[in-house]
Protein backbone atom coordinates (compact mmCIF):
# COMPACT_ATOMS: atom_id res chain seq x y z
CA UNK A 1 0.00 0.00 0.00
CA UNK A 2 1.33 3.41 -0.87
CA UNK A 3 1.75 6.30 1.55
CA UNK A 4 -0.97 8.33 -0.23
CA UNK A 5 -3.55 5.56 0.29
CA UNK A 6 -2.67 5.32 3.99
CA UNK A 7 -3.07 9.08 4.40
CA UNK A 8 -6.49 9.06 2.73
CA UNK A 9 -7.69 6.18 4.91
CA UNK A 10 -6.21 7.88 7.98
CA UNK A 11 -7.92 11.19 7.24
CA UNK A 12 -11.28 9.46 6.74
CA UNK A 13 -11.01 7.65 10.05
CA UNK A 14 -10.38 10.96 11.80
CA UNK A 15 -13.56 12.42 10.25
CA UNK A 16 -15.81 9.52 11.29
CA UNK A 17 -15.62 10.12 15.05
CA UNK A 18 -16.27 13.81 14.46
CA UNK A 19 -19.39 13.03 12.40
CA UNK A 20 -20.56 10.54 15.03
CA UNK A 21 -20.11 13.20 17.69
CA UNK A 22 -22.01 15.74 15.60
CA UNK A 23 -24.86 13.26 15.00
CA UNK A 24 -24.95 12.34 18.69
CA UNK A 25 -25.12 16.03 19.61
CA UNK A 26 -27.95 16.57 17.12
CA UNK A 27 -29.84 13.55 18.51
CA UNK A 28 -29.48 14.87 22.07
CA UNK A 29 -30.62 18.33 20.96
CA UNK A 30 -33.71 16.86 19.27
CA UNK A 31 -34.50 14.57 22.22
CA UNK A 32 -34.04 17.24 24.91
CA UNK A 33 -37.59 18.65 24.71
CA UNK A 34 -39.33 15.24 24.82
CA UNK A 35 -39.57 14.95 28.63
CA UNK A 36 -40.71 18.53 29.31
CA UNK A 37 -43.25 18.35 26.48
CA UNK A 38 -44.78 14.91 27.05
CA UNK A 39 -44.08 14.20 30.75
CA UNK A 40 -44.02 17.53 32.58
CA UNK A 41 -43.67 17.63 36.34
CA UNK A 42 -47.03 17.35 38.11
CA UNK A 43 -48.04 19.54 41.01
CA UNK A 44 -51.02 19.47 43.36
CA UNK A 45 -53.36 22.43 42.97
CA UNK A 46 -53.98 24.74 45.90
CA UNK A 47 -56.79 27.18 46.51
CA UNK A 48 -56.06 30.18 44.29
CA UNK A 49 -57.42 33.60 43.44
CA UNK A 50 -58.03 32.70 39.80
CA UNK A 51 -58.07 29.78 37.39
CA UNK A 52 -56.70 30.69 33.96
CA UNK A 53 -57.53 28.50 30.97
CA UNK A 54 -54.92 29.04 28.27
CA UNK A 55 -56.08 29.17 24.66
CA UNK A 56 -57.50 27.43 22.88
CA UNK A 57 -60.23 26.92 25.47
CA UNK A 58 -60.88 23.29 24.59
CA UNK A 59 -63.72 21.30 26.17
CA UNK A 60 -61.23 19.26 28.26
CA UNK A 61 -59.51 22.38 29.59
CA UNK A 62 -62.84 24.00 30.42
CA UNK A 63 -64.10 20.79 32.07
CA UNK A 64 -61.03 20.62 34.32
CA UNK A 65 -61.43 24.30 35.23
CA UNK A 66 -65.14 23.77 35.97
CA UNK A 67 -64.35 20.75 38.17
CA UNK A 68 -61.82 22.83 40.08
CA UNK A 69 -64.30 25.69 40.53
CA UNK A 70 -66.91 23.23 41.81
CA UNK A 71 -64.32 21.74 44.20
CA UNK A 72 -63.67 25.21 45.65
CA UNK A 73 -60.16 25.85 44.34
CA UNK A 74 -61.25 29.31 43.19
CA UNK A 75 -64.36 31.34 42.43
CA UNK A 76 -62.94 33.26 39.46
CA UNK A 77 -62.34 31.83 35.99
CA UNK A 78 -60.26 33.67 33.38
CA UNK A 79 -60.48 32.24 29.85
CA UNK A 80 -57.98 33.20 27.18
CA UNK A 81 -59.72 33.15 23.81
CA UNK A 82 -59.72 35.05 20.54
CA UNK A 83 -62.18 37.94 20.41
CA UNK A 84 -63.62 36.72 17.13
CA UNK A 85 -63.23 34.15 14.41
CA UNK A 86 -64.08 30.52 13.89
CA UNK A 87 -63.39 27.84 16.44
CA UNK A 88 -62.85 28.60 20.08
CA UNK A 89 -63.33 32.38 20.05
CA UNK A 90 -65.09 34.19 22.88
CA UNK A 91 -68.50 34.17 21.12
CA UNK A 92 -68.11 30.44 20.34
CA UNK A 93 -67.10 29.45 23.90
CA UNK A 94 -70.29 28.67 25.85
CA UNK A 95 -68.66 29.36 29.22
CA UNK A 96 -68.05 32.95 28.08
CA UNK A 97 -71.71 33.60 27.24
CA UNK A 98 -73.65 31.38 29.66
CA UNK A 99 -74.53 32.57 33.18
CA UNK A 100 -72.50 30.82 35.87
CA UNK A 101 -72.33 30.49 39.64
CA UNK A 102 -68.75 31.73 39.36
CA UNK A 103 -67.20 34.91 38.07
CA UNK A 104 -66.05 34.35 34.49
CA UNK A 105 -63.99 36.75 32.41
CA UNK A 106 -63.02 35.99 28.80
CA UNK A 107 -60.33 38.02 27.12
CA UNK A 108 -57.84 37.84 24.27
CA UNK A 109 -54.28 38.53 25.35
CA UNK A 110 -51.95 40.76 23.37
CA UNK A 111 -50.00 39.15 21.90
CA UNK A 112 -52.21 36.07 21.68
CA UNK A 113 -49.39 33.74 22.74
CA UNK A 114 -48.49 31.86 25.91
CA UNK A 115 -46.21 34.74 26.87
CA UNK A 116 -49.06 37.19 26.23
CA UNK A 117 -51.53 35.10 28.24
CA UNK A 118 -49.22 35.10 31.27
CA UNK A 119 -48.71 38.85 30.78
CA UNK A 120 -52.50 39.26 30.79
CA UNK A 121 -52.69 37.23 34.01
CA UNK A 122 -50.05 39.44 35.65
CA UNK A 123 -51.82 42.64 34.57
CA UNK A 124 -55.19 41.44 35.89
CA UNK A 125 -53.54 40.16 39.07
CA UNK A 126 -52.12 43.63 39.73
CA UNK A 127 -55.55 45.23 39.15
CA UNK A 128 -57.47 42.67 41.23
CA UNK A 129 -55.01 41.93 44.03
CA UNK A 130 -54.49 38.30 43.02
CA UNK A 131 -51.39 36.57 44.27
CA UNK A 132 -52.11 32.99 43.21
CA UNK A 133 -53.31 31.23 40.09
CA UNK A 134 -54.03 27.81 38.69
CA UNK A 135 -53.21 27.66 34.99
CA UNK A 136 -54.90 24.97 32.88
CA UNK A 137 -53.55 23.84 29.52
CA UNK A 138 -52.70 20.62 27.69
CA UNK A 139 -49.79 18.34 28.59
CA UNK A 140 -47.51 19.54 25.79
CA UNK A 141 -47.76 23.19 26.88
CA UNK A 142 -47.38 22.73 30.66
CA UNK A 143 -43.61 23.17 30.91
CA UNK A 144 -43.49 26.19 28.62
CA UNK A 145 -46.45 27.82 30.41
CA UNK A 146 -44.66 27.15 33.71
CA UNK A 147 -41.51 28.81 32.33
CA UNK A 148 -43.46 31.97 31.48
CA UNK A 149 -45.39 31.89 34.78
CA UNK A 150 -42.15 31.68 36.76
CA UNK A 151 -40.65 34.46 34.67
CA UNK A 152 -43.62 36.83 34.35
CA UNK A 153 -46.22 36.21 37.08
CA UNK A 154 -45.40 37.79 40.43
CA UNK A 155 -47.67 35.44 42.37
CA UNK A 156 -47.72 31.70 43.02
CA UNK A 157 -48.81 29.67 40.01
CA UNK A 158 -49.52 25.98 39.55
CA UNK A 159 -49.76 24.82 35.93
CA UNK A 160 -51.93 21.75 35.33
CA UNK A 161 -52.58 19.53 32.34
CA UNK A 162 -56.09 18.66 31.24
CA UNK A 163 -54.68 15.16 30.48
CA UNK A 164 -56.39 15.12 27.09
CA UNK A 165 -55.34 12.21 24.87
CA UNK A 166 -53.03 12.88 21.94
CA UNK A 167 -52.75 10.93 18.69
CA UNK A 168 -49.33 10.15 17.23
CA UNK A 169 -49.90 12.80 14.55
CA UNK A 170 -50.85 15.36 17.22
CA UNK A 171 -47.81 14.36 19.29
CA UNK A 172 -45.49 14.88 16.33
CA UNK A 173 -47.06 18.27 15.60
CA UNK A 174 -46.87 19.29 19.28
CA UNK A 175 -43.22 18.20 19.47
CA UNK A 176 -42.30 20.53 16.61
CA UNK A 177 -44.53 23.39 17.82
CA UNK A 178 -43.50 23.23 21.47
CA UNK A 179 -39.80 22.75 20.65
CA UNK A 180 -39.95 25.90 18.54
CA UNK A 181 -41.85 27.61 21.35
CA UNK A 182 -39.17 26.67 23.88
CA UNK A 183 -36.43 27.89 21.55
CA UNK A 184 -38.30 31.18 21.11
CA UNK A 185 -38.87 31.52 24.88
CA UNK A 186 -35.24 30.84 25.70
CA UNK A 187 -33.57 32.73 22.86
CA UNK A 188 -35.88 35.42 21.46
CA UNK A 189 -38.73 36.42 23.79
CA UNK A 190 -36.77 36.32 27.02
CA UNK A 191 -38.83 39.02 28.71
CA UNK A 192 -42.49 39.38 29.60
CA UNK A 193 -45.45 40.69 27.61
CA UNK A 194 -47.64 43.48 28.92
CA UNK A 195 -51.23 43.78 27.77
Amino acid sequence: MSTNQEQVRGEGSLDRPLWKLILLGLAVLLAWPIAPIFTPLKFTPQTSDVILVLGPATPTRLALADDMLEAGYSDFLLISAAEEGPGRSIPMTPTCSTPSNFRVYCKQSLPFTTQGEIGMLEELAQKNGWDSAIIVTDTAQVSRARLYAERCFSGRAVVLSDESPMSMADAAQEYVYQSAGFAKALLITTGCASN
